[in-house]
């Protein structure tokens, strides 16, 4: 045939297409084959510059794979109006040999993003990270696909359902893919391994968190630019996105932005998730969506002082599974060693998740409400679980915070030995957040000590995670790290310096709603000032503090805010 001679000659640009087939990894329409990057900058390489020529060599290239039986032809269904045009996709064993190529294999962490909503506390850890030029190829397709709709040029004689010019036949396609994409190949844990100088990040660029929430955000933009043209011109083509993957994009962008620490936007778009779940998928059942949209709205409650929301959310999530359901799981767990499912099958791991996510929330609201015995209990409980469940991610956070607890209530090495384990449990999980929380709550511990090599360590941590805080747009760990450097200096009577540090902190932690630590911040500023010669300025911030830890329980700040009044000026 003349196309095996021609691919005899060209065969890169088969390699190209099912390269941006595997990056898409679901059957793609060949209006956007033909038009994404990768495959028209080979076509402009290996074809005549017209762009006739490069649309025959293109069908004569998906010809000889669909002869071949490397890609596979898809027809829509006559009455379907979500899909009109032919579609081409990967057989499972050619679509995983191609992403092993690609250095980011299918993994626990892509299939549990590609088929499951992200929670922000437990998430599968294993996800590679795509290299620099993959990455930025990725962010490419995707920023492509996302503004397929508007920005190219539209061929109407390419057009494979004879749609008019108004409405692109390959933008719901396009969207499709991009959403695909994102789904694919980007986790939140996988871009939390990335470190503040990780190569993909360069000083004009925004951090790589950024960088997702507002492909994300680009994309449901896309989407109600799509529909309200659908809904104009009155058309019976269905929109590009299912209820149940608007749910999933706005619980990302919520996932991403509390890993971050814009509990604000974080908040938005969980309730916005909330609101298309009840309206169009679970209909006000409580089950998948509904508990994993509630687990990370739990996180935002603790966080912003919503102690008595979070607990009635918990509740919720311990009504939704039943009492027999809960009985059957403490049955489980009670068995030593891995939890074993396969013994009761109306269990799932999921559920098992569920409760010990819950239990360490619990923890985290006793913890904060002064309630010591309570909390190290729940702590415990939930380690036991998540340990015994592989959940790395649920495994650190919680085990920093039992650290934490143990630190103020006991100096012994009890508590030095579990922050030690908590940095390390945070290190093997390759969260860098928890890495960074975990070395800055390490930090203050040496504050503590008065030992000049210890400060010296202690010094470099808090000014490692303030890089990597500013690099990567993380504003909890910033607000951690410019607190400790204001404890710091103000122990060493640099009050000036200590006064810019925590200023900035609790300037940052108003801004993205860190209610719990804007309370923290302002007993630390008053404390500064009084030690600077303001006692007058000091007192009335650090009651003023004392006051916001009052109103919501908050026992732990109220008492350094009474040590802070009882203090003479200077003493820590």
């Amino acid at each position: 045939m003349e196309s095996d001679v021609k691919l005899g000659q060209q065969g890169r640009i088969a390699i190209d297409i099912l390269t941006v087939m595997a990056q898409i990894g679901q059957p793609v329409e060949p209006d956007v084959l033909f038009l994404a990057p990768r495959v028209q900058r080979r076509l402009r390489l290996e074809s005549a510059s017209t762009l006739a020529s490069r649309r025959a060599q293109f069908k004569a290239v998906m010809e000889w794979l669909v002869l071949r039986e490397l890609v596979i032809t898809l027809a829509p269904f006559p009455d379907s109006s979500a899909c009109r045009m032919p579609r081409y996709g990967l057989h499972a064993t050619l679509l995983s040999e191609l992403r092993e190529r690609s250095g980011v294999p299918l993994s626990e962490a892509v299939l549990s993003t590609a088929f499951n909503m992200s929670l922000y506390t437990a998430q599968p850890t294993d996800g590679p990270l795509p290299e620099t030029f993959l990455h930025d190829e990725l962010g490419q397709l995707i920023d492509w696909l996302i503004g397929l709709h508007k920005d190219e040029p539209y061929d109407a004689n390419f057009a494979m359902d004879g749609s008019d010019a108004r409405i692109r036949p390959d933008a719901i396609a396009a969207l499709r893919g991009a959403l695909a994409t994102i789904r694919g190949y980007y986790s939140t844990t996988t871009l939390l391994a990335i470190d503040g100088k990780d190569r993909t990040i360069g000083p004009e660029r925004d951090g790589a968190l950024t960088e997702h929430a507002e492909r994300l955000e680009r994309l449901l933009a896309a989407f109600r630019e799509c529909t309200a043209a659908l809904a104009r011109e009155k058309s019976d083509r269905a929109g590009p996105f299912y209820p149940d993957e608007i749910v999933w994009l706005y619980n990302e962008i919520g996932v991403v932005k509390l890993a971050q620490g814009s509990l604000y936007e974080a908040r938005f778009a969980f309730d916005e998730a909330d609101r298309f779940n009840v309206d169009y998928v679970e209909f006000g059942d409580r089950t998948h969506n509904w508990r994993r949209i509630t687990l990370n709205q739990i996180v935002i409650d603790i966080e912003r002082a919503k102690l008595e929301t979070a607990e009635k959310r918990i509740g919720q999530i311990e009504a939704g599974l039943g009492a027999a359901k809960l009985e059957r799981i403490k049955a489980l767990i009670a068995v030593k060693g891995a939890i074993p499912l396969a013994t009761d099958q109306s269990v799932s791991h999921e559920e098992i998740l569920a409760v010990g996510l819950a239990t360490g929330y619990r923890g985290i609201c006793a913890h904060v409400l002064g309630e010591t015995i309570d909390a190290l209990e729940y702590y415990d409980y939930a380690l036991d679980i998540l340990r015994r469940l592989d959940e790395r991610r649920a495994y650190a956070t919680f085990l920093r915070h039992r650290a934490a607890l143990l630190r103020e209530t006991d100096a012994s090495p009890q508590a030095d030995s579990a922050l030690d384990l908590a940095v390390s449990a945070a290190e093997s999980a390759r969260q860098l957040d928890l890495v960074h929380q975990s070395r800055i709550q390490r930090a203050k511990r040496a504050l503590a000590m008065r030992d000049i090599d210890a400060w010296a360590r202690a010094s470099l941590q808090l000014h490692h995670a303030l890089v990597y805080a500013d690099t990567t747009d993380m504003y909890r760990v910033r607000v951690e790290a410019r607190a400790n450097l204001a404890t710091a200096s103000m122990i060493t009577g640099d009050y000036e310096v200590a006064l810019e540090h925590a200023s900035d902190a609790l300037t940052v932690a108003t801004r993205y709603g860190l209610s719990l630590r804007k309370i923290s911040l302002r007993i630390l500023i008053g404390r500064i000032l009084m030690c600077r010669g303001d006692p007058q300025s000091g007192r009335a911030l650090i009651a003023s503090g004392s006051a916001a830890a009052s109103r919501v329980g908050y026992r732990q700040a109220m008492s350094r805010a009474q040590s802070a009044l009882t203090d003479q000026p200077g003493r820590r």
